[in-house]
């Protein structure tokens, strides 16, 4: 079993605060997976409906997101809705703000992608890479299934690491998505370091994370 090198997100936190140019920074997120909350209700659409969207019930508190209002129970649009904003009505061209997909006219928050970050070189149960951002920033990782990750933005930098959860090793770590919604590939984004491990933690050499 791969047992999570300590170094791991921490070391390369400290090698992007160590590039820092004095601007803000983003805090660290977790995009493990999340421990089961059981199973949403059905949406009118016959989708998974989660609390607080446009037409699923409403979220604790009577509460529901931006641009909507708890009615009976559920929640409906309080008619001042943004179009192109979440829960709201897709702008022109079906069209949705940052982060937002357009799902049968209403804008949802757009799945991240999982896929174009892999391990090349050899078999590694765990990894790390910094990334320099482009014009475009990046905005989330997304992981792949048996893949848990976690990853933290800062000064136009984006630092990730990614483990094993299923026993094998690591070919397909996840994806990056972009601010806008794009996924992004080695033309967004430069590798300024990587590492991956072994089974036991211990460093591979010529083991590397790849962006596609």
């Amino acid at each position: 079993m791969y047992r999570r090198h300590p170094l791991t997100l921490l070391a390369l936190a400290v090698s992007l605060n160590a590039c820092d140019d004095g601007g803000g920074s983003t805090p660290a997120t977790d995009a493990a997976p999340m421990a089961d909350q059981g199973t949403p209700d059905a949406s009118p659409d016959g989708g998974a409906c989660n609390p607080g969207a446009q037409g699923c019930p409403c979220a604790e508190g009577d509460t529901c997101n931006a641009g909507l209002i708890c009615t009976d129970g559920t929640c409906i649009s309080d008619g001042a809705c943004t179009p192109g904003t979440l829960g709201c009505a897709c702008a022109a061209g079906d069209q949705c703000g940052a982060g937002l997909a357009c799902d049968a006219g209403t804008c949802v928050e757009a799945p991240l992608p999982t896929e174009g970050l892999r391990v090349q070189g050899g078999m590694a149960f765990g990894c790390e890479a910094l990334f320099r951002e482009g014009a475009t920033p990046a905005a989330a990782v997304g992981f792949a299934g048996d893949v848990q990750g976690a990853f933290m933005r800062r000064d136009g930098k984006l630092a990730l690491s990614a483990v094993s959860t299923g026993g094998l090793p690591l070919l397909t770590l996840g994806g990056i998505a972009l601010q806008g919604g794009a996924t992004a590939t080695a033309a967004d984004l430069e590798l300024l370091q990587s590492r991956c491990f072994d089974g036991n933690g211990r460093a591979l050499d010529g083991v590397t994370v790849v962006l596609d």
